[in-house]
């Protein structure tokens, strides 16, 4: 007998077909309850596809108590002016290239620095065009101490204006500077008028007697004084000592000439006129040369430590604070109202009050502010 052998594929097809029967018969058998399988499979299918095309019902967030809402705060004014280009140091950096004279360009450097802090000004260039808003800060909200500035205060600010916007060629309109300028020029002629009447000051001689028996005759004060009774100069004694004529070079120095014998020389180069006067050349009188000899001797390791007679400071704020002690109010200005207080009482000719002008260095006009009352001696 001959037995016939299946490959895969008839093998794999007869497989497929006893189980289609078997899957038929189960069905017959079982109808009912395979149909309603069917149904509820068919229902939750229906169910998920409408529950995820439905919009979200937004998210319930839980009820919290209702808060105090602030309004917001008004925003002050600002009082600092925006920054731009031209700022402190870049402003100084020009002055130097133009201002030959140290005491001008410090004169300046002082008065930019209080516009600045005036003002909170950081942008010159760009400020100085806010002229309403200058001419307010500088004129009204200037204090200092609870107390305006002095009027001469305001008239050199807006002196420093005019000079920088000439000096650095800055694009703004002059009028309203130059005309505060004039005002303050005014009030300030005016204020001098009021102090020649008001403000006493006693003869240099009885200064010199006042301070000498007060701090003694080998005192720094004496000195300074008897310096100024000699060559009434402005705050110009910083005075770098040397041996020689040779050795005074620098032409922006001060210079004391100490000789081993002759009498000592003050040289004058950097000081407030020095273009129209030039160099300041003096020859000191045999007291004050004495003075100057046993006051250097005394003081000899601090002056060989700074090499200046009084060190390179200014003198106005030591003057000042030692004029307090004899209850005279003032610094390096007193010498000058002494001085030429002293000079034009009696009134003197237009040609001597023209001498005098010229031995301080000023212009015959400008010295008529500085003319007081003297005490009745």
């Amino acid at each position: 007998m001959l037995y016939y052998k299946m490959n895969d594929s008839e093998l794999l097809a007869k497989f497929r077909e006893k189980n289609r029967l078997r899957q038929s018969a189960f069905y017959e058998k079982n109808k009912e309850a395979v149909n309603a399988r069917r149904r509820e499979k068919y229902k939750a299918s229906k169910l998920i596809i409408v529950e995820e095309t439905k919009e979200p019902e937004p998210e319930q967030q839980p009820q919290e108590p209702l808060a105090i809402v602030q309004q917001p705060q008004p925003k002050m004014k600002k009082t600092r002016l925006t920054k731009s280009s031209l700022t402190y140091d870049e402003a100084v950096s020009k002055l130097e290239k133009v201002i030959e004279v140290k005491a001008t360009l410090e004169k300046y450097k002082q008065d930019l620095k209080r516009l600045i802090s005036i003002t909170g000004c950081n942008d010159i260039a760009k400020c100085l065009k806010k002229s309403k808003e200058i001419i307010e800060y500088v004129n009204h909200g200037t204090k200092k101490n609870g107390e305006l500035y002095s009027t001469n205060t305001v008239k050199s600010l807006y002196q420093s204006i005019l000079f920088l916007i000439d000096k650095l060629e800055l694009k703004i309109n002059k009028k309203p500077y130059t005309d505060q300028f004039e005002i303050y020029k005014i009030k300030s002629a005016d204020e001098n008028e009021k102090k020649k009447e008001e403000i006493i000051v006693p003869t240099f001689k009885t200064y010199l007697e006042n301070v000498k028996n007060k701090f003694g005759e080998n005192s720094k004060m004496f000195l300074i004084a008897s310096l100024y009774n000699e060559l009434t100069v402005r705050d110009d004694y910083v005075l770098k000592i040397v041996t020689t004529k040779k050795d005074a070079i620098g032409d922006k120095i001060n210079y004391l000439i100490v000789p081993p014998k002759a009498s000592c020389q003050i040289i004058i180069n950097a000081y407030k006129t020095e273009k129209k006067y030039g160099v300041i050349k003096h020859t000191c009188s045999k007291n004050l040369n004495q003075l100057l000899r046993k006051y250097m001797q005394n003081n000899h390791d601090d002056i060989g430590k700074s090499g200046y007679l009084f060190g390179n400071s200014e003198l106005t704020g030591f003057v000042s604070s030692n004029n307090i002690k004899l209850n005279i109010k003032g610094g390096i200005n007193i010498f000058r109202q002494m001085k030429i207080t002293d000079e034009l009482k009696p009134v003197k000719s237009a040609e001597e009050k023209k001498r005098l002008a010229d031995s301080m260095r000023h212009s015959p006009v400008s010295q008529l502010k500085y003319v007081r009352q003297h005490n009745i001696e």
